[in-house]
């Protein structure tokens, strides 16, 4: 597979897919520009999470997807390639930089909520649905889903939304930095109880409705989510739960940025998992 890479331990392994689109495909009436520093995320936060892993006794097993690989179905063969090979408990990884954006709902499931939008993250040829993903993801209920999106609206990008969005997150769409409203006191942590399904847990760059950012890296970009995520990691002491793991890269990015990430659950099996160590980090010492 593309840009796979792994080592043979004895460990069950925790495998990753990788996407990084640029210059996704236009669809219908949106155009979107060129993110160089999307591909760049991907080729520096796989082998930290990989070197991260390894430290731990893990064997990490990455594939990525970059620019014009990155299409649709590559995308869903890669994911369900990787999470066949997972027993029963283990952890699948999913990091996804570039663009993200909404459509209109067309099932209704976002209408029972009070909302009127899809989201969507597009591809090198064609869009990916939340609801697509979730329907991805529920193939293999009895894994968890560790899910990391460096896009702008990408609180539920990759699992629908299961909860009706506040007023003010809807004022918030589009609006220019200087015009938004303050932003929430708190860090934002979206939990939803749901009686079967995978365990999905996603750092989110931008709650929904609002956009991301990057930052100067060199001579290139980087997305914010990915830079706070690089800092973060440098120092092991954050990363002793998923919740330690967020509230250190919400501080990061309260601190140099007007952005809103969003830790993102959905669960059955109750509100300590965000309170367990990263799987990734679990074998070994």
């Amino acid at each position: 597979a593309p840009g796979s890479q792994g080592a043979d331990v004895s460990f069950p392994p925790v495998v990753g897919v990788g996407i990084g689109i640029s210059q996704p495909a236009n669809f219908g009436t949106k155009r979107f520009e060129d993110l160089p520093h999307a591909a760049t995320d991907i080729r520096q936060i796989v082998p930290l999470l990989s070197d991260l892993a390894r430290r731990h006794n893990q064997d990490l097993r990455f594939t990525t997807l970059v620019g014009t690989e990155a299409t649709k179905q590559a995308i869903f063969d890669a994911i369900r390639s990787a999470v066949a090979s997972l027993p029963p408990g283990g952890l699948f990884i999913f990091v996804l930089a570039g663009h993200a954006t909404e459509v209109p709902d067309v099932s209704g499931d976002e209408k029972i909520l009070g909302y009127c939008c899809d989201q969507v993250f597009p591809t090198a040829d064609w869009p990916i649905l939340d609801d697509e993903m979730l329907a991805l993801w529920t193939e293999r209920p009895d894994i968890t889903i560790f899910a990391i999106a460096d896009t702008c609206t990408a609180e539920s990008v990759v699992a629908e939304l299961n909860f009706a969005p506040t007023e003010r997150h809807m004022q918030l769409f589009h609006l220019a930095a200087d015009l938004l409203p303050p932003r929430p006191a708190s860090p934002v942590i979206r939990y939803h109880e749901v009686k079967e399904g995978p365990t999905i847990i996603q750092f989110a760059a931008s709650v929904r409705g609002t956009d991301a950012g990057e930052v100067g890296l060199g001579e290139g970009r980087s997305g914010r989510l990915t830079d706070a995520i690089i800092a973060t990691c440098q120092d092991e002491k954050h990363l002793s739960s998923y919740r330690s793991w967020f509230l250190t890269i919400d501080e990061q990015l309260r601190r140099t940025s007007v952005q809103v990430p969003a830790l993102y659950v959905r669960t059955n099996c109750g509100k300590a998992v965000i309170d367990a160590r990263p799987a990734l980090l679990q074998a070994g010492t």
